[in-house]
């Protein structure tokens, strides 16, 4: 397999691996801060996501992120979809962390953010590069 096909299909399989941990944390799971927040909707602060708006969160951005990881794969990594799914996943990883860090403590997607988000919106190898 080159290194474009790992690339491209590395965004997919990497989100998928990083989703499946805020699949199974997210429904029902409330920031301690959300109190704080004006605008979010009361039943959210008091209850969190339910399981059907965390499906259909995970859903959409599974549909995203596999058309941008499959024009990065017909483009050879220079699609501006692809280089756009790639960065803001990668940029996605540091709300993760800032999350944990205002929580104090676990948060959902914390665990894998810097494993597999981070590594594909940070690395200049990820971004296909490549010449020919």
């Amino acid at each position: 397999m080159d290194p474009v096909s790992l690339a491209t299909g590395g965004l997919f399989f990497s989100w998928l691996a990083h989703d499946l941990e805020e699949l199974a944390t997210m429904p029902g799971w409330t920031h301690p801060l959300f109190d704080k927040v004006p605008f979010l909707p009361e039943d959210i602060r008091r209850h969190g996501c339910s399981r059907e708006h965390v499906y259909l969160g995970i859903g959409l951005m599974g549909v995203l992120m596999a058309v941008a990881s499959i024009d990065g794969y017909r483009t050879r990594g220079r699609s501006s979809v692809y280089q756009a799914a790639l960065y803001g996943y990668g940029m996605h990883a540091f709300s993760h962390l800032g999350s944990a860090a205002l929580a104090r403590r676990y948060t959902p997607g914390v665990a894998t953010a810097l494993r597999s988000s981070c590594p594909s919106g940070s690395s200049r190898s990820g971004r296909c590069e490549l010449t020919g």
